[in-house]
């Protein structure tokens, strides 16, 4: 007879509820258990693919969605807030930048799943109105990288627009979402 020994404080956990534990953990067999988001593999660039999903303006601002579908073979998570940064034809790289941030918040995508991202920048025109054209320094966009976390590579996606080279104007990131801002 084989004897099974789990240790005190996952029985403890477990039976106050502090942990979620599924039946293989109940049973000391632990082939069937699913992983926590902790114990996945965080989404690679490679595994997801990006979609505009639309917009929406209003009060001097733009606000873009975009869905990430996990295209792998296996469930990943993507955790915290992407980095975002502009891309201009001329000039690159244009602040302002926001660098991606690790949270408390974290989504798990199985093959398929699908996660929404919002960004918000300043609605601007051609002549870099709402702003004063020598304090903006107004450039034509062709995009935006999006990294999802620090030393991964970014994930390119088209946006025309315009931004301020010196960086004045608006560039705001929200966590990934489970639910589609489109949807409601």
């Amino acid at each position: 007879m084989n004897k099974i020994t789990i240790p005190l404080g996952v029985v403890l956990a477990c039976a106050l509820g502090v942990v979620g534990c599924s039946k293989a953990e109940h049973d000391g067999n632990h082939e069937n258990a699913q992983p926590s988001a902790q114990q996945l593999s965080a989404c690679s660039p490679g595994q997801l693919e990006v979609a505009e999903a639309g917009g929406d303006a209003g009060a001097g601002s733009v606000y873009l969605s975009y869905t990430f579908t996990n295209t792998g073979d296996a469930a990943c998570t993507l955790n915290g807030t992407p980095g975002v940064q502009r891309i201009s034809a001329d000039h690159g790289e244009i602040p302002p930048t926001v660098a991606p941030q690790a949270g408390e918040h974290s989504i798990t995508l199985k093959p398929h799943d699908h996660a929404y991202l919002s960004i918000g920048l300043t609605n601007m025109g051609r002549d870099g109105s709402p702003y004063d054209t020598d304090e903006c320094k107004p450039v034509a966009l062709q995009g935006l990288a999006i990294t999802l976390d620090k030393g991964v590579q970014p994930i390119k996606v088209a946006h025309q627009g315009y931004g301020c080279s010196t960086g004045i104007d608006k560039l705001e990131v929200q966590p990934f979402s489970a639910t589609d801002p489109g949807a409601s």
